[in-house]
C-alpha cells in the first residue's frame, strides 16, 4: 500500500524560493523542490512545511547532491 499524498510548502533560504508541491514525505518534498531549482545548487537550507498539520522540517543540501535532515 502507497503512502497517501500530502501538501507541502518548501522554502529555501538562499536562493529566496518557495513552492507548493505534492509529495508522500517531507524528504520526497525537498527532493522534489531542489529537482525545480534546476542548474547548479549551492548548498543550501530547505524547510519543508506539512499544509495539513503545521509540522516543520529542516533539511540541507550539499555541494555533492546529499540531502540531510536538520539545518
Amino acid at each position: 500500500m502507497s503512502l497517501p499524498i500530502r501538501h507541502f510548502r518548501a522554502h529555501a533560504e538562499a536562493p529566496e524560493v518557495s513552492a507548493v508541491l505534492h509529495a508522500q514525505s517531507f524528504e520526497e518534498a525537498a527532493l522534489e523542490f531542489v529537482e525545480r531549482l534546476g542548474g547548479e545548487t549551492d548548498e543550501i537550507r530547505i524547510t519543508v512545511s506539512e499544509s495539513a498539520t503545521g509540522e516543520r522540517r529542516c533539511f540541507s543540501l550539499h555541494h555533492d547532491g546529499s540531502l540531510d535532515e536538520g539545518c
